[in-house]
């Protein structure tokens, strides 16, 4: 299965903290690898990044960039 990486800003640790998600704090950002989901094509969120942000409680605006690790 495919893992990907969120870089949340580093202004936003309390939020992977309250969300219990494992974190390393890189330079000015906090990573958190998660698992991939299934992209669904008809959910609300047509962007894939955004419908995972979703699935995860994530705030979208709260990231610096979302990879495939």
């Amino acid at each position: 299965m495919n893992q990907v990486l969120f870089h949340f800003k580093d202004t936003h640790l309390d939020e992977v903290i309250k969300l219990g998600f494992n974190y390393v704090i890189n330079d000015n950002e906090v990573d958190v690898i998660l698992p991939d989901v299934d992209y669904e094509p008809n959910d609300y969120y047509v962007d894939p990044d955004e419908q995972i942000c979703n699935h995860y409680g994530i705030n979208y605006d709260h990231l610096n960039c979302i990879e495939l690790v």
